[in-house]
């Protein structure tokens, strides 16, 4: 997870990812500004450093002198080419275009002479400007197949459906990274509003597209990344039953291959809930997913497991008979629940969960011995239904000035989660600072943001019945460096 530096710590926008020689390169869009392409470096896929900007807005009078969007980089023939989305002040940045620039060690960056090199065609897309409308043609982002390059790009039909449903996934190809054919979309229109960030990627023989499927204006939430599928790259592009990769937060998958494995990386966005960022937007760049299809064509997300670095100690094992969470002898609703010996901060918790007659049950972490504040995750059979939630005791209204005794569960994130009532499920927990990730049944779940709660007791609670865990076992990890818990410290770059 990686938190930039500055005075606020919302300056990482949407992301782009490339490997190179081994090592992650991920540019991402410098907000709220909008004048820079920031640019990180990593080994490992969990610890960044800091590299040279890789972009800034044009002088006055440019194609790109008021602001730049979302930037797509790929290689191409040896040389590396990054479109990107820009718009002029001339216009009041009513229209976006894509630029380019060209590199040839992914760090110093050029633009192109003849910018902007690919516009919204009036025969398919929405492409004129007007008092009320703007020409969405933003987000580029590239796949090289076969010697061409297949771009998708965020935009408007210019015909077809209602205004809120023209939303589509552009499209356009090139043979040299530099001229590029703009050709009827993707997807859509008729269903969406917008289909931001879209994404594309091979695994076995299908290709999918990903994507965030609108905007909900009323809580200023993005809606969760989606995603489709397609035997061919052309498509037609199916939605699945279940098309959620993760919950709202969960945002801009961008896939790469390494290490002979497609990894997603997404940008995770939260409230502070730590020290110098309490109440603050944090945008996050979060661990990497490990993509997986399955034969039907449903994308799985599975957990990276390289955090051999960030380790502390050997992995501790648990006898299963220190789990046990019996309630049957109190009321329906009682909860109870074992924590491990000693608290925890940093940590990767694992265990075999099962029960017969346990409605609700889970992991409790990061708590006091009598479970009545931390943080929960909660899996409840009987509605398919994973959760991440805290509780605090005690807990002032800003309003009214008064401090409550008990606060109510206050849900982060909730997923749905395929399982059998009184079948047995593996659970993995990863805390690091803010960073939390469930995964059930080896498939990522949760993956949200939170440190209200630190340095407690981790183990397995049920509610209202007997739940048994097995092959319990925790690793201790090295806390991250404290200028990613204070964000608006300005100092290094965070590496969380």
């Amino acid at each position: 997870m990686y938190v930039p530096p500055g005075f606020w710590s919302n300056e990482k926008g949407d992301i782009d990812v490339i490997v190179h020689k081994g090592m992650i390169h991920v540019f991402y869009l410098c907000v709220p500004s909008h004048d820079t392409v920031g640019h990180i470096v990593s080994s490992d896929g969990l610890v960044w450093k800091q590299a040279r900007r890789a972009l800034r807005t044009g002088e006055p009078g440019d194609f790109d002198d008021d602001q730049i969007w979302t930037m797509g980089v790929f290689e191409m023939n040896g040389t590396f080419f990054m479109l990107y989305t820009a718009s002029c002040r001339e216009e009041a940045g009513k229209v976006q275009r894509v630029g380019l620039a060209v590199s040839d060690d992914l760090y110093a960056w050029t633009k192109h002479a003849g910018n902007p090199v690919i516009e919204a065609d009036p025969r398919w897309y929405h492409a004129t400007r007007d008092n009320t409308k703007r020409v969405d043609w933003r987000d580029p982002k590239v796949l090289v197949e076969d010697g061409v390059a297949h771009g998708v790009i965020c935009a408007r039909a210019a015909a077809g459906a209602s205004w809120n449903r023209r939303g589509c996934v552009g499209y356009f190809t090139s043979t040299d990274g530099i001229h590029w054919q703009v050709k009827p979309p993707l997807l859509g229109p008729g269903a969406f509003y917008e289909m931001e960030t879209p994404a594309i990627f091979k695994l076995g023989s299908r290709y999918f597209l990903t994507g965030i499927y609108g905007f909900d204006h009323t809580t200023d939430l993005p809606v969760p990344n989606v995603y489709r599928v397609a035997d061919r790259l052309a498509g037609p592009y199916r939605r699945p039953h279940n098309d959620l990769l993760l919950p709202a937060g969960n945002m801009v998958f961008k896939p790469c291959q390494w290490n002979q494995k497609t990894l997603l990386f997404h940008s995770l966005r939260g409230i502070g809930s730590w020290p110098g960022a309490e109440g603050v937007p944090v945008y996050s760049l979060a661990p990497p997913k490990v993509a997986e299809a399955t034969p039907e064509g449903e994308l799985i997300l599975r957990p990276f497991r390289q955090w051999d670095i960030m380790r502390a100690d050997t992995w501790q094992e648990f006898a299963d008979a220190a789990s046990t969470c019996d309630c049957e002898s109190a009321s329906p609703d009682s909860f109870h629940w074992t924590p491990l010996p000693q608290p925890y901060d940093h940590f990767i918790f694992e265990a075999e969960l099962s029960t017969t007659n346990c409605p609700e049950f889970g992991i409790a972490f990061r708590a006091e011995p009598d479970g009545d504040e931390g943080t929960f995750v909660s899996i409840v059979p009987g509605r398919s239904l994973v959760r991440l939630y805290t509780l605090k005791r005690r807990f002032k209204n800003p309003n009214a000035g008064v401090i409550y005794g008990t606060r109510p569960r206050h849900i982060l994130q909730e997923n749905f989660c395929n399982l059998t009532p009184g079948a047995p499920c593996t659970c993995r927990l990863v805390a690091f600072g803010p960073y939390v990730e469930v995964s059930i049944n080896n498939q990522v779940l949760i993956s949200g943001m939170t440190y209200v709660h630190a340095d407690g007791r981790v183990g397995p609670f049920a509610e209202g019945g007997r739940i048994d865990s097995k092959n319990m076992r925790l690793l201790p990890l090295k806390p991250p460096p404290s200028v990613a818990l204070s964000p608006i410290v300005v100092g290094q770059p965070a590496q969380l």
